[in-house]
């Protein structure tokens, strides 16, 4: 408690949001819609004049002409399913602002779609000066389609998931106003809400927030407050069994815990709870206090999602009901370890998920898949058959190199700072927001240590926390904990296309070169084995391209670079020994080795 008491001293953004929602709800449940009137109260805080506001209104997106369904080629198959109800819009009937009516336009910045709608421009008629309070109000209307993309409806489930017109970030004296494109999440100010609506008593309802709830006579009213969040989710069901734990980290401080799931799968509570109490501590140890009083994990029917896996909200996460199932180890661990850490990259810290999304989702991917490796230890790998036919019957695997496979297919075409939108295919979003990020954020605390990495974090949370950090901040505060040589690194990795590869070649009985692909300088060890079985290690600062050494009275055997494999960058693991002679290789577990550093795509689903 004390912990988290000086946290909030220091960090006064968390008192209350920049801007503030109030939200007047009406539902049409037979329809799978909502009316609403938004009333806006939006501050001035920057030392800009503002003109315009702009609005995402990611319904929109679920529409054939949008800019998401043209770069979806996937999204057409819910087209063949569902028949009807495919696709959903907020569509918008008044504005309002000082009493007066005003006009709204589409914009399309990113593609020039002019039948895109889901960035709508209000041009004010007077300027916003800095410090001055404004309202708007919107009347909208939503209506949802069938459940797919993790949100929509389902029967008596309905997933309301960037359901209201929201209004944009404003940063740098613009507008941080984008379309909702295929590869690319989402980018909120931090705010308050409280949302209003009445429903049949029997429904029941987890969201972002605290709910208040009040009987009146068959329905029941229902208020939402949620604080200093940049989202705001609500799920509603008659079909989920809502189910209320507790989870206290610090003394007198619980944090309200509730499980959405279908009936037939409350006996995974106890699991799920056990995972939930494990990250809670583990997050708390290496980042800092969870900063909310309430988190709910929602798992929709199997009829409505087929098992989709998971997706993080403010105070809220889905995850699928597939990964109760099977033989995939520690799946449900990892989505759960995963989508939690997101209420950190993403949640607490409001990093730029568009244009920035390896702020949230490498982060994310290192943290969870460290996590895993923690507290669960190697994953064993079922062996094909000819492997087993050849003596090796089980291989085990390091979670966090398992986790981030997709790594090993870079081909050094892309770098983190690039926006969502901008990668070719989702593989190289992947592997550029997820993948490397985690792979070098590992990298780095293979050479820093464990506790220097912790502390590295827990001043990250500390100094941005409810604020929106960039890449530039982010290489400033990795100069401040470990020195210019690393930030040099990250700059580079941020920017820059390349593949980093170290590998090493016995060119002669006795020399042997060292060479380095790509600008990612490390010093390293290189370790000699000679013929006569003496051995030797080398210190080589890494900076040359390639280097030859050269040993005038002994005769090389084997030569490993980096042989304690801290370098998880280094692209091609295996040409990081080389023999003078070649010894014999086992074929099935050479063939093994290359299968494992070529597999794909296995956790694609987070």
């Amino acid at each position: 408690m004390f912990k988290n008491f000086i946290f909030l001293l220091l960090c006064p953004a968390f008192i209350f949001g920049l801007n503030k929602y109030l939200i007047e709800l009406d539902f049409n449940l037979t329809e799978k819609a909502l009316s609403g009137k938004e009333i806006i109260t939006f501050t001035n805080t920057y030392n800009f004049p503002i003109k315009s506001l702009y609005f995402n209104l990611y319904q929109n997106g679920f529409q054939e002409n949008s800019t998401l369904w043209k770069e979806s080629s996937f999204l057409s198959r819910y087209k063949e399913k569902f028949k009807e109800d495919v696709y959903s819009y907020t569509e918008i009937s008044n504005i309002l602002f000082e009493k007066n009516k005003l006009e709204y336009k589409f914009v399309s910045p990113d593609d020039g779609n002019l039948e895109d709608k889901t960035l709508m421009e209000v041009v004010l008629p007077r300027t916003i000066f800095p410090e001055e309070e404004v309202e708007l109000e919107i009347y909208f209307k939503t209506k949802l389609h069938k459940f797919y993309f993790r949100s929509g409806y389902d029967g008596d489930n309905l997933f309301l998931m960037q359901w209201y017109p929201k209004l944009c970030v404003f940063e740098g004296g613009k507008w941080k106003a984008h379309q909702f494109h295929s590869f690319t999440e989402f980018y909120g100010e931090f705010s308050d809400f409280e949302i209003n609506f009445k429903v049949p008593f029997e429904w029941e309802i987890v969201s972002t927030g605290k709910i208040f709830e009040e009987k009146v006579e068959k329905e029941k009213k229902v208020k939402i407050v949620a604080e200093n969040v940049h989202d705001i989710a609500i799920v509603l069901s008659k079909e989920l069994k809502k189910i209320k734990k507790s989870i206290t980290i610090t003394q007198d401080n619980p944090i309200e815990i509730n499980i959405f799931i279908p009936s037939e799968y409350t006996n995974k509570v106890p699991r799920i709870m056990e995972i939930l109490n494990k990250a809670f501590n583990f997050y708390n140890d290496w980042v800092g206090p969870y900063l909310y009083s309430n988190f709910s994990l929602v798992f929709p029917p199997w009829h409505t999602s087929q098992g989709e896996g998971g997706m993080e909200y403010p105070q809220l996460i889905l995850c699928g009901i597939r990964h109760f199932e099977g033989t995939r180890n520690l799946v449900l661990e990892y989505v759960i370890a995963h989508e939690f850490a997101h209420q950190y990259f993403y949640g607490l810290i409001g990093s730029d998920e568009v244009e920035e999304p390896w702020l949230d989702e490498g982060f994310t991917t290192f943290i969870s898949s460290t996590f895993l490796e923690k507290y669960y230890g190697d994953i064993k790998i079922d062996m094909p058959l000819i492997l087993k036919l050849n003596s090796i019957k089980n291989f085990y695997i390091n979670p966090f190199i398992f986790i981030n496979l997709n790594y090993y297919r870079d081909e050094g075409i892309g770098q983190f700072l690039l926006e969502g939108f901008q990668h070719p295919d989702y593989l190289n979003y992947r592997i550029y927001a997820y993948n490397k990020p985690a792979m070098s954020l590992k990298t780095l605390e293979k050479y820093a240590g464990e506790e220097q990495m912790k502390q590295f974090l827990q001043d990250y949370f500390s100094n941005y926390s409810f604020l929106h950090p960039h890449t530039e901040d982010l290489i400033k505060l990795i100069e401040k904990n470990f020195g210019i040589g690393w930030a040099q690194n990250f700059y580079n990795l941020a920017n820059k296309p390349q593949l980093i590869d170290y590998s090493a070649e016995i060119i002669s009985e006795n020399k042997f070169v060292l060479k380095r692909k790509g600008e990612f300088y490390v010093p390293l060890q290189v370790k000699v084995i000679f013929a006569d079985g003496t051995k030797e290690t080398l210190n080589w600062d890494g900076y040359k391209n390639f280097q030859i050494f050269t040993f005038q009275n002994k005769k090389l055997k084997k030569v490993i670079v980096d042989p304690e494999r801290k370098i998880l960058l280094d692209i091609d693991p295996l040409n990081n020994i080389s023999n003078y002679k070649k010894e014999k290789n086992n074929f099935f577990f050479f063939l093994f080795s290359k299968i494992i550093l070529l597999l794909e795509g296995m956790l694609c689903w987070f």
